[in-house]
């Protein structure tokens, strides 16, 4: 839809309007490699992981003293 405006409105030989199209084009691009990797991203969850303590099955109290 961009290039097919541009090229509606498009006086040739404007560097000034040429360099404007340029800049828009690169904008629309870059919001859209901003979207795409925003979406790649979206099943991505941060999560807080802690190892939890380990839990010993023990006799007595000899053993218990012996693993802590």
């Amino acid at each position: 839809m961009i290039k097919m405006r541009h090229s509606i409105f498009n006086r040739p030989g404007d560097i000034n309007q040429r360099k404007k199209m340029k800049e828009e084009i690169e904008g629309y691009l870059a919001k859209v490699y901003q979207a795409e990797a925003a979406d790649e991203y979206k099943d991505v969850y941060v999560t807080d992981h802690v190892a939890k303590q380990k839990k010993f099955s023990t006799i007595n109290k000899k053993d218990d003293e012996q693993f802590f």
